[in-house]
């Protein structure tokens, strides 16, 4: 999967039509950057606190964001050097999209998140904004397998979730292994392993912010913060 990840970015880096020529970093894509999680932070920790018990009971410290050592995170955008391209993205990569084969995957449904405009769906982006939400994605499918087991079957509990964080860990260490290997310096990726690193977070972060702005409107019973 990270093999077809990266070679899905890299056709689309190198398609010649206007829409998908590749656009450098910029100081002022980045700075756009930091502005739009900033602002993701504010309104995520407003509508986390929006649910917390207002009348005579104090909310609990787990139910809100450290929204200064978010900050603090995001602000690195600032001073970093530009790096890498932005290009355009499968824009809703997760693991509901591609197909198994067998022995291979294809990747569909690229039309991105259908709850965005079409306008913000063709923006050129980092081509790791794709993969930290495959990354999210992973995480999340075997959280959810491990918690519809423990339903039917409580007394594994103790048991089986230290597995889960060895099998996740493994798992994103190996999809973001071969996704960088067969990459292999593309141009649209940051030169720097620790510039790709942090970027990776920024938008693993982002896809974890905009996920608990829908749960709280959807289930804000079940936010596990």
């Amino acid at each position: 999967m990270g093999q077809r990840t990266a070679a899905c970015h890299t056709i689309m880096a190198g398609l010649a039509t206007p829409a998908f020529v590749p656009e450098p970093e910029t100081k002022s894509s980045q700075r756009a950057l930091y502005q739009s999680m900033r602002n993701l932070t504010n309104r995520a920790a407003q509508a986390l606190e929006l649910t917390t018990p207002p009348t005579g009971q104090e909310a609990s410290p787990h139910r809100r964001l450290p929204v200064g050592l978010l900050q603090q995170y995001f602000a690195r955008l600032l001073t970093m050097e530009p790096m890498g391209q932005r290009i355009r993205l499968h824009g809703d990569f997760a693991l509901d999209n591609p197909l198994h084969l067998g022995k291979d995957f294809m990747l569909v449904d690229f039309d991105g998140d259908v709850r965005a405009p079409v306008g913000e769906r063709s923006i050129k982006r980092s081509a790791l904004r794709d993969v930290a939400t495959m990354i999210a994605s992973i995480g999340l499918t075997a959280e959810q397998a491990l918690r519809r087991h423990l339903e039917r079957n409580p007394a594994d509990r103790e048991s089986l979730s230290p597995w889960l964080s060895l099998w996740r860990r493994t798992s994103l260490l190996t999809y973001l292994t071969a996704y960088l290997e067969e990459a292999g310096g593309a141009a649209f990726l940051p030169a720097d392993i620790a510039a790709t690193r942090h970027l990776l977070l920024v938008f693993v972060l982002e896809h974890s912010l905009q996920a608990l702005l829908r749960a709280l409107v959807e289930r804000p019973e079940d936010i596990p913060i």
